[in-house]
């Protein structure tokens, strides 16, 4: 299971603004569409830091997102993660070394 019906309902109890709501919804999809796409078995206990970041890769390269949209995704994963490890519905947290890029202000 993704829980991610379970997270988002989370969110709403935590009182978030709509909009982030579906901004992390949203970036969840195309996580679990990326991920299902590069991977036959889609558990999410078994997503590994190196899927990360091979994910933050194919955003900046593959479909040249800015910094500032790759680093809401990442803000979205850690607390969609940490929701799960909270809840003990994973064991390890791929993001716990993940960090939030510095923007190149010069592009």
């Amino acid at each position: 299971m993704l829980y991610i019906s379970d997270y988002i309902n989370n969110l709403n109890d935590e009182g978030k603004d709509i909009k982030t709501v579906n901004a992390y919804r949203t970036i969840l999809s195309q996580f679990i569409n990326w991920y299902a796409t590069s991977n036959s078995d889609l558990c999410i206990a078994k997503i590994k830091p190196i899927d990360i970041k091979d994910y933050i890769s194919y955003l900046k390269h593959r479909l040249q997102r800015r910094q500032s949209t790759i680093n809401k995704s990442i803000a979205c994963l850690k607390t969609y993660f940490s929701y799960l490890i909270r809840r003990k519905l994973i064991a390890n947290n791929p993001m716990i070394n993940i960090k939030i890029q510095k923007q190149d202000f010069l592009s």
